[in-house]
């Protein structure tokens, strides 16, 4: 054992009693094991580490012990069984200034189970609201991909970034009715930065925010909070938006969380959503995956006819389009890990029945769950790393559906994503929308690279053109 090595088992020789008998990589000062990180995403590093170290293991984040678990039956028990044991730690301190507390995702029981009862998106008429989006969503829809196509003529696109404003755009429709003005979407960009930097930079916690951070901030609630005070002063019946929803039907939330819950579905799912278009979007570019994409266009063309929006019941119908989601959303999930702390007052334990091995889990530890390995292990998907979205088969569909075993982009147990019916809505929605017309040809120097941003999975390097279809003479 080197001296570096020796001289962190000194330094951290209580921490690293209590975690004897987890495996891994030997930890060295300063940085423990996080130099295997450096440069590298989280999701892959801990995925490839379980080849060596199996279902669970110890990782050193400089002298923070953070285990990692690959084994269905650790996540079952983290996240559904005994849930109550586990409580989020990050991302909350590092988050809550741009999303607010008062959402349910950075809140821990008690107060997590108020604030999502009292979401909009936990409302008794949300089913009924949902149903309407299609047709909201769809209908911008195919002026939008044609001015995708005009930008691209000149130069090549970043995907990425053009698809983030549409998301953006479409959740304006459906959350407020109406497109939001570019200096809403720019303090969104701005604010999400803010938070993705102080994600993967702990050195950022230990400063003060720019004051300019809290102004932008109070700009885009404030902006929410005039959008609520007009709805409900002007009550419109056959409006489909969200606000016009909250305003009609009652809130049982404060107005300020209503404001902050309100602007907050933004950061909740535009980043996702976007990560798993452009992915599709990808995927379906490349030459080995034509086959896939003239299939999801025959279907999106023969269920569309000649309708200007899709409806609920379209969706329904496109039963490729959804094989084509959940594959991607299987090989390069939006979200491909989560983080969760032990007890604070209660040592736990995890059995790894494999093993036949019962392991003690010290209070407050930070666990990093990595769904990103399980979507794509050999033991359960046949050509893991292959897009196939044939493997959905009916069969595969009801014994993999969201939130099992080896497949839960969105999570699983009761803190899994309340977003996720919008988000697949949304989703469906705008791929049927793109390819009922366009199609993308990537540039010669495009390549899919998977970066960290917000706590998603974000592709870069997407360049290239949106090609609308032929017209048939």
């Amino acid at each position: 054992m080197s001296l570096l090595k020796k001289f962190f088992r000194f330094l951290n020789r209580d921490k690293i009693s209590k975690f004897e008998s987890f495996p891994g990589p030997t930890p060295s000062f300063p940085l423990g094991n996080l130099n295997l990180l450096l440069g590298q995403n989280p999701w892959e590093v801990t995925s490839g580490l379980a080849q060596n170290y199996g279902n669970i293991y110890v990782l050193w984040f400089a002298s923070t012990p953070q285990l990692v678990i690959n084994s269905p039956d650790f996540f079952r028990e983290v996240l559904e069984s005994n849930w109550s044991n586990y409580h989020k730690d990050s991302p909350l301190k590092e988050l809550t200034p741009v999303i607010t507390e008062h959402s349910p995702f950075l809140a821990n029981p008690p107060q997590w189970q108020n604030r999502r009862a009292n979401n909009p998106f936990s409302s008794e008429w949300f089913d009924n609201w949902l149903k309407k989006q299609p047709e909201v969503l769809s209908a911008g829809m195919s002026t939008v991909v044609s001015e995708l196509a005009a930008k691209s003529k000149g130069e090549n696109l970043d995907l990425t970034s053009a698809l983030q404003r549409v998301s953006f755009d479409s959740f304006s429709l459906s959350v407020a009715g109406k497109y939001l003005p570019d200096y809403v979407y720019k303090l969104f960009v701005s604010l999400g930065k803010t938070g993705s930097r102080r994600l993967t930079n702990p050195l950022i916690l230990s400063f003060v925010l720019n004051p300019f951070f809290y102004l932008k901030r109070k700009i885009w609630l404030g902006y929410f909070e005039r959008l609520i005070t007009i709805s409900e002063n002007a009550l419109n019946p056959e409006a489909s938006d969200l606000i016009q929803w909250t305003s009609k039907k009652g809130a049982k939330i404060s107005d300020a969380a209503l404001i902050a819950n309100t602007a907050d579905v933004f950061y909740g799912g535009v980043y996702s959503v976007t990560s798993n278009f452009a992915t599709v979007v990808w995927l379906l570019s490349q030459p080995e995956n034509k086959v896939y994409e003239e299939k999801l266009k025959k279907e999106v063309k023969s269920v569309q006819k000649n309708k200007e929006t899709f409806s609920n019941s379209d969706l329904d119908k496109m039963e490729f389009l959804d094989k084509v989601i959940r594959e991607a959303m299987r090989l390069l999930p939006p979200v491909p890990f989560y983080s969760r702390n032990s007890s604070k007052t209660q040592v736990v334990f995890l059995n790894d029945k494999i093993k036949n091995k019962e392991y003690k889990v010290p209070t407050n530890t930070p666990i990093i769950l990595s769904n990103y390995f399980l979507h794509r292990t050999e033991e359960h998907w046949k050509n893991a790393l292959e897009f196939n979205p044939e493997r959905w088969t009916l069969e595969v569909i009801k014994s993999n559906p969201y939130g099992s075993d080896y497949f839960f982009p969105f999570g699983r147990g009761p803190r899994s994503c309340m977003g996720m019916p919008y988000a697949l809505t949304y989703l469906k929605t705008a791929i049927a929308s793109f390819y009922a017309k366009a199609r993308f040809e990537p540039s010669n120097k495009a390549k899919y690279e998977q970066s960290f941003f917000f706590g998603v999975m974000m592709p870069s390097g997407l360049t290239g053109k949106v090609v609308l279809d032929s017209k048939p003479n």
